[in-house]
C-alpha cells in the first residue's frame, strides 16, 4: 500500500491533480490448484500485461460480504469498490506511463491488468444471502488439501486422506437425495480454517459444471475462454498465445517472455504423499456424472476425462 501512496505523491509532484484508475480487462478465474498461479507468472512477462499487486483481492467473494477479522482481535470495514480499485493503482500508473504514438498522432495505453483470483469462480459462501440468487480431476483434490495441510503442518496420510474423501463424498451424496445439488454445493462452502472442511470445499469445488452453469446463466458463453489445465502444461506458448488473441492483445511475444515462459517451473510447496488407486476410482465415479454435464453444458467433448 506504501508504493501506492508514493505513486500518488509522484503524481501530485507532476501537478496532474488526478490519478488514472483502471477496472481489470479480464478476469482468470481457474478452479484451486488448476495451475492459476502458473498461468499468472507467465501473463506477466507479456509487456502489455500489467502484473497486479496483488493476485488474489478477494473482493467479489468472502471480502465484500463481512468484515475482515484481523489477528489481533481487530476487524476492518467491509471493503468499497474504491478500494478494490485501489489494489490496482500501482498497474494503473504503469499503464499511464506507458503509452504508444500512431502514424497519425494518436497516443494511447496499450496496457491491460487483470484480477487473477481463482477463487472468484467457486468460493462464494455467501452466495444464497444475495437477494437475486435465492431461489477434475481427482488429483487436484489431494493437492490442494495437501496445500492447507502444508499451512497446517500435518502430514497427510494416504489411507485417512480416502477415509475423509469417502466421508465426504457420501455426505455430499445423502445431501442430494434431499435438496437440490445446487443448494448442497453453496451451502457447503461455508468458509472455515479446518483442514477437514477444506477437503470438503476442495471436492465441491471440482463440481465444475455446478459453478460454471451459474456463470452462464448471467454471462454469454462468448466472453469466456475455457481452457484445460492439461492443455496449458503440454504447451504454454500456445495457450497464452490464444488467451491474448482472445483478449485482442498484441500476440507477439518478445524472445525474452518465450523463453521466461516456456521455462517456467511453479513449485508446489505442499507436502507429497501417494494417492491410493481406490481414491481416485472413488473420485472418478463421483465426478464423472458432473464432468458429462460439462461436455454437454459447453457443447465441446474435450471436456471428456478418462
Amino acid at each position: 500500500m506504501q508504493k501506492i501512496i508514493d505513486k500518488r505523491r509522484r503524481h501530485n509532484s507532476e501537478n496532474l491533480g488526478w490519478r488514472m484508475r483502471c477496472f481489470p480487462y479480464f478476469f482468470l478465474i481457474g478452479f484451486t490448484k488448476c495451475g492459476t498461479t502458473d498461468l499468472f507468472t507467465a501473463l506477466s512477462y507479456i509487456p502489455d500485461v500489467i502484473r497486479p499487486l496483488t493476485k488474489e483481492p478477494r473482493f467479489w467473494q468472502k471480502f465484500r460480504f463481512t468484515e475482515h477479522i484481523k489477528k489481533d482481535g481487530g476487524s476492518l470495514p467491509r471493503p468499497t469498490l474504491s478500494d478494490y480499485l485501489d489494489t490496482f493503482d500501482e498497474a494503473a500508473e504503469q499503464i499511464r506511463q506507458y503509452t504508444i504514438k500512431t502514424e497519425d498522432g494518436f497516443v494511447y495505453h496499450p496496457g491491460v491488468v487483470g484480477d487473477l483470483d481463482p477463487k472468484t469462480i467457486w468460493c462464494y459462501p455467501n452466495w444464497i444471502s444475495i437477494k437475486a440468487n435465492k431461489n477434475t480431476y481427482e488429483p487436484r483434490v489431494l493437492s490442494h488439501y495437501q496445500f492447507f495441510a502444508h499451512k497446517k503442518k500435518f502430514t497427510v496420510q494416504p489411507d485417512e486422506f480416502h477415509h475423509s474423501v469417502e466421508r465426504f463424498i457420501l455426505g455430499l451424496q445423502t445431501c442430494f437425495k434431499k435438496k437440490s445439488i445446487r443448494s448442497c454445493v453453496y451451502q457447503g462452502l461455508v468458509y472455515s480454517k479446518e483442514a477437514t472442511t477444506n477437503l470438503k470445499r476442495s471436492i465441491i469445488g471440482s463440481l465444475y459444471y455446478v459453478f460454471i452453469k451459474e456463470w452462464l446463466r448471467v454471462f454469454p458463453k462468448e466472453q469466456f475462454l475455457f481452457m484445460k489445465s492439461e492443455d496449458y502444461f503440454n504447451n504454454r506458448t500456445a495457450a497464452v498465445v490464444e488467451i491474448l488473441d482472445f483478449l485482442k492483445l498484441n500476440k507477439s511475444i518478445p524472445d525474452v517472455a518465450l523463453i521466461r515462459i516456456q521455462n517456467l517451473n511453479i513449485v508446489n510447496p505442499s507436502a507429497k504423499v501417494g494417492f491410493l488407486e481406490i481414491t481416485r476410482t472413488l473420485l472418478q465415479n463421483f465426478l464423472q456424472p458432473f464432468n458429462e454435464k460439462l461436455v454437454t453444458l459447453l457443447r465441446n467433448d474435450q471436456w471428456v476425462w478418462h
